[in-house]
């Protein structure tokens, strides 16, 4: 399919940041800039077409590019809570969460030839919906939701006052986090070693698919609170499908109303409470029995994903896998008591997203068969299927020949996250 004209200006632009980014012309902040405003524009060119446009006739530089990206995105992000034209928050003290990070994948799309990355982006895009600045993608997030780094400011500080917390400890509250993986985590942003478009796709695919989970997850919980400010202001539907004067007026409305912290207050306890109740699932049992409980869960994580167990039917593994994510969660949450089950949640999370991947690898390949086979025929491009007929294998595809080297891979796999586990745990001295 030929280069379209957006195309071409998306496939010029990246190609000058590449190598703005390899001069090394620039100060020791500015890494981060690239990365950051390179991955908005390779995730959602459509935004900047004009921009790109109006850059290659007036011969801007790849600084200037990125710093037009980063104008645009402050005012979105409002991370200075001014309310600003096109912010998308509801509340001032709220903080925009990218359902997907900018980072997912990495430098990967940016590596690739405009073709390949186009094809990519296409490809997620069916699977998950658009990312970057998008509306869809923006989350306006309440800080104890974010990440456990938070503090929470205005309103949402108020409201947590009026209930004897500390504002400056709104990341440790037992709330679920859009944030449970770092998104400077190769789970989130590593870059794939290859530069086809098999090589993208099994790289990003469980990455997006990680963060789909963790911020479901903290989106579903905070959102009875959203809707009761929703409703309060007069408004309905979510935040996300709201345009920005809709937005906008409800921020006014809700930062002047003085029953706006009481209500705050009054769900956000519930929650709270609810919340706190994980952590009394297994009374009596002390942090040791506590960890031995994380690390006896592991263990049968473990068997379950190397084919320890093996009359466990598909739909038995797919089980096993949505299991291992409730558990993280759960152990995530009573960590707020036992620090060290904070390395235990991690550690069955990265076990439940590792099943998950071994599942979606089996039905890819029953799927690959059956097309080959004739038996059906794909609608739409196979995101697995593309015109390189020869490539080195991927580490998955090498062991899937040999079920002792599969078994070996992904034991290594489940006692890596185990590692983690201890590390974090012998600190405080179990």
């Amino acid at each position: 399919m030929p280069l379209t004209e957006l195309d071409k200006l998306e496939e010029w632009a990246v190609n000058l940041i590449n190598d703005y980014e390899t001069s090394g012309d620039f100060g020791g902040s500015e890494p981060k800039r690239i990365n950051r405003f390179s991955g908005e524009l390779v995730a959602n060119p459509e935004a900047y077409g004009e921009l790109l446009d109006m850059a290659r006739s007036q011969d801007m530089s790849a600084k200037q590019i990125l710093s037009s990206i980063r104008s645009i995105e402050n005012q979105l992000l409002d991370e200075a809570s001014r309310g600003t034209k096109t912010s998308r928050k509801q509340l001032l003290s709220d903080v925009i969460h990218h359902f997907y990070a900018q980072r997912t994948g990495g430098d990967t799309l940016r590596r690739l030839g405009q073709a390949n990355r186009k094809e990519v982006r296409n490809i997620l895009r069916e699977q998950f919906g658009k990312w970057g600045n998008v509306d869809d993608n923006l989350i306006t997030l309440f800080r104890s939701w974010h990440g456990n780094w938070e503090k929470a400011k205005g309103l949402e500080a108020q409201a947590l006052l009026e209930m004897g917390i500390d504002p400056n400890k709104a990341g440790q509250l037992p709330t679920i986090k859009a944030h449970q993986t770092s998104a400077s985590s190769p789970l989130i942003s590593g870059t794939a070693k290859g530069d086809t478009v098999t090589d993208a796709l099994e790289t990003m695919v469980p990455q997006m698919a990680l963060q789909q989970r963790e911020t479901s997850a903290a989106i579903e919980q905070a959102q009875p609170i959203r809707d009761a400010l929703t409703e309060h202001a007069g408004g309905k539907g979510n935040t996300t499908a709201m345009s920005a004067d809709e937005l906008a007026r409800q921020r006014k409305y809700l930062q002047a109303s003085p029953e706006t912290p009481n209500l705050l207050r009054r769900n956000m306890q519930v929650v709270l409470e609810n919340s706190k109740g994980v952590a009394r699932l297994v009374p009596g049992i002390g942090k040791a029995g506590l960890v031995l409980t994380a690390v006896g869960a592991l263990s049968d994580a473990a068997s379950a994903t190397t084919g320890t167990y093996g009359t466990v039917t598909k739909t038995g593994k797919e089980q096993i896998a949505a299991g291992l994510n409730t558990a993280s969660g759960v152990l995530g949450l009573a960590s707020l008591a036992v620090p060290p089950l904070a390395g235990a949640s991690a550690a069955l999370g990265g076990v439940g997203m590792l099943a998950e991947n071994r599942i979606e690898r089996d039905k890819r390949r029953e799927r690959d068969t059956d097309i080959k086979a004739g038996r059906i025929q794909p609608k739409r491009p196979d995101p697995y299927q593309t015109t390189i007929t020869k490539r080195e294998p991927s580490t998955l595809e090498k062991i899937a020949s040999d079920p002792l080297n599969e078994l070996e891979y992904l034991g290594k796999q489940a006692f890596s996250f185990f590692g983690s586990a201890v590390r974090l745990a012998s600190p405080l001295g179990l």
